[in-house]
């Protein structure tokens, strides 16, 4: 479970945190949110395993750290899910950015407001979710 995303070192909750807010639902989030970090950070020791180390922080320190940290996963997911609510004629095209030339990521990345009821609801779960969990 290697992530390039953003090529940092970083604790795998920021990721955690922010798959599990722009890739679930409310649904799934209220039945098994803590299932869902349970079986990442049994996964996560298992592969750190079976490339030779130990994973050194245990379950509940891996808890604390989801307390100190979701708030980033929630910051991104807080432009995520608006992101993921675009029309497909309003996503914006990163093909404009070709070559070597800098462009200024504002005349390419335009976020729209969310139009549907159901996208509101979406965004609006989450902050909820994240102030349930005091994460906010």
């Amino acid at each position: 479970m290697l992530d390039f995303q953003l090529a940092q070192c970083a604790s795998p909750v920021l990721d955690t945190s922010f798959l599990i807010y722009t890739c679930t639902d409310k649904t799934l989030r209220d039945q098994h949110y803590e299932d869902l970090l349970r079986l990442y950070h049994d996964e996560l020791s298992k592969n750190i395993s079976l490339l030779g180390s130990v994973l050194k922080k245990p379950w509940d320190i891996f808890v604390n750290k989801v307390q100190e940290l979701t708030v980033h996963g929630i910051n991104a997911a807080i432009e995520a899910v608006p992101s993921a609510m675009l029309d497909s004629s309003e996503v914006f095209d990163l093909d404009v950015s070709q070559g070597d030339e800098s462009v200024d990521i504002a005349e390419i990345f335009s976020l729209k407001p969310i139009r549907t009821k159901e996208g509101m609801h979406r965004l609006a779960d989450v902050i909820l979710h994240a102030v349930e969990k005091r994460y906010l």
